[in-house]
């Protein structure tokens, strides 16, 4: 009985790695199972309605590929269309934002961003130095949102595609490959390069918005409801265009008529609007799994794949590559921020040394003196925590909220910029939902993604779970229990909430309804088993106690 148990947990543990085959591996939370995949296709319950400019062509192979068709959604001019519109934040989703308002025919935009612009997109040295950005996968929610704000074709032409993952185990042997069943495949771009894709689209298409770096909001007076806000800007230390540094601290006053607030987890923006009256507060979840990693540059040997997600694990300790579209494969060293064998590094000695220790096989063979040097020097960096934002993430008509600033997770399942790219593309529906009236449609863009940011943080949140007794029941089991059904019965049951997680077909409150149906479901099918099971053991129990005192001689 014992043997059959773990051949089901292992079985079912196997197919819920094939599954995800996502940004992490199941072995990221259970090294026991790094490198257990086997590819298992995924019952899918809604066809998927794409934006134009996709269509969607199927391979031989049964996996899809996206096409580019057509151009760009068409411009359409509305009632606040002359605004003045500041977005802080000229990362990924600000820079976005911009592009989608701008195609809406908001006319007198502004970017502003505390960091130094980034390099050309063709700039191959730069998005080769792991020092400078790290890569990021754009899954079906992000190629989905990017196509339907005209800017897909672009980002693409800068993304290595990744058909599945090659996971080294611990032990040694031949690495063990995982193909992806899923409408897109993943796409893969240093996050500092699909920031310098969108800002070159957004000056080729719209040269008229202005985009300033090097600049950072340090105050926001809102005034009166409907009124001019007016950010207090700060330069921060950086060369001007004639190569002369710029005084630290010097200050501005911008004043806009709606305000965009892209500026990460730490929003200022968010801190403005909630100390300016609106329910915006930050919710942070207590950090159950802390983790820290370094960046490292992983050589390809000539003649090998780069289409792949890379990983190895051992212990707690892990490394997740992704290659760019040089062929370069740019990774991550992750452990917990107290393992004095990676924090006590002092040179590159003692970083080979660890390497041949905990990954004989792969990548140490391949990394030479100096990339150890500079590994054992490199800074730790944190994940980000888990948190969302609500109940409102506007302030009126005034300003709104995106991306990180109104949900963070950490990024195992490439759902950050994604979602936050679905954040713009909801806003701008929003906007065409109002005919463009921002007191209108700012209300609307809380109403449809402050629940589905909570959804997504919490959904997300119960994935991270500390290696104890938490990891088996909030993780583990579920997982299993989701793939056993859904093999058994994909009609009445959903896959696992990894995989709907990814699911682009699917919102997050959808993902959070369908996934409790079935554990009520789960739970009607076993606890009635249970019982039987109970009571065909105490039955066996009863007559084994009569069998045995039938056995006593009497007193």
């Amino acid at each position: 009985a014992q043997a059959r148990c773990c051949a089901l947990l292992v079985s079912a543990a196997m197919a819920a790695a094939a599954s995800t085959s996502g940004a992490a591996p199941l072995g990221l939370w259970c090294p026991q199972l790094a490198g257990t995949a086997a590819p298992t296709p995924v019952r899918r319950l809604q066809p998927l309605v794409l934006p134009a400019p996709l269509a969607i062509a199927r391979s031989q192979r049964g996996r899809c590929r996206v096409v580019l068709a057509a151009a760009a959604a068409a411009e359409a001019p509305f009632r606040d269309g002359d605004a003045r519109v500041a977005v802080v934040g000229a990362g990924p989703v600000g820079l976005f934002a911009a592009l989608v308002l701008a195609r809406r025919g908001f006319r007198r935009i502004r970017v502003l961003d505390r960091l130094r612009e980034p390099p050309g997109t063709a700039d191959t040295d730069a998005w080769g130095d792991v020092t400078r950005s790290y890569n990021i996968g754009l899954g079906g929610r992000g190629q989905a949102s990017l196509a339907a704000g005209g800017a897909l074709e672009r980002v693409d032409r800068w993304c290595q595609t990744v058909v599945g993952r090659r996971d080294w185990p611990a032990n040694g042997g031949p690495p063990a490959e995982t193909m992806t069943n899923r409408r897109y495949l993943t796409k893969i771009i240093a996050r500092d390069r699909l920031t310098s894709c969108l800002l070159e689209e957004l000056r080729e298409a719209h040269p008229e918005v202005a985009i300033e770096f090097g600049v950072e909001c340090s105050r926001v007076d809102f005034g009166q409801d409907g009124g001019t806000v007016r950010l207090d800007m700060q330069h921060c230390r950086r060369l001007g265009s004639e190569g002369r540094e710029v005084e630290e601290g010097a200050t501005f006053t911008v004043e806009a008529d709606f305000v965009v607030g892209a500026d990460g987890v730490n929003s200022t923006i968010r801190d403005e609007m909630a100390s300016a009256g609106a329910a915006c507060r930050a919710h942070r979840l207590e950090d159950l799994r802390p983790t820290t990693y370094r960046t490292i540059s992983i050589p390809v040997p000539e003649g090998e794949r780069t289409d792949f997600n890379f990983s190895a694990r051992n212990g707690d300790i892990g490394i997740e590559a992704l290659p760019n579209v040089e062929g370069q494969v740019c990774g991550v060293f992750l452990f917990e921020p107290d393992d004095t064998r990676v924090t006590s590094l002092a040179d590159g000695r003692a970083a080979r040394k660890l390497f041949e220790e905990l990954f004989p096989i792969w990548p140490t063979p391949l990394l030479s003196d100096e990339e150890f040097e500079a590994f054992a020097h490199r800074p730790n960096a944190k994940l980000p925590q888990f948190m969302f934002c609500g109940p409102e993430l506007h302030r009126g008509g005034q300003a709104v909220l995106l991306g990180d600033a109104i949900h963070s997770v950490k990024p195992y399942f490439g759902m950050g910029v994604n979602s936050a790219f679905e954040d713009v593309v909801v806003l701008g529906r929003c906007l065409d939902e109002t005919g463009g009236r921002l007191d209108k449609a700012l209300p609307l863009f809380s109403t449809k993604r402050a629940e589905e940011a909570r959804a997504l943080v919490e959904s997300q949140y119960t994935l991270d779970q500390p290696a104890d007794y938490r990891f088996v029941a909030k993780f583990l089991l579920p997982i299993i229990l989701d793939n056993v059904f859904n093999k058994a019965l994909p009609q009445v049951f959903s896959p696992n909430l990894i995989v709907m997680l990814q699911d682009e077909a699917y919102t997050f409150q959808e993902v959070r309804q369908k996934k409790a149906l079935d554990g009520t479901l789960q739970a009607a099918v076993l606890l009635p088993l249970g019982a039987g099971i109970l009571g065909a053991g105490a039955s066996a129990l009863g007559a084994l106690v009569s069998a045995i005192a039938e056995r006593i001689p009497a007193a």
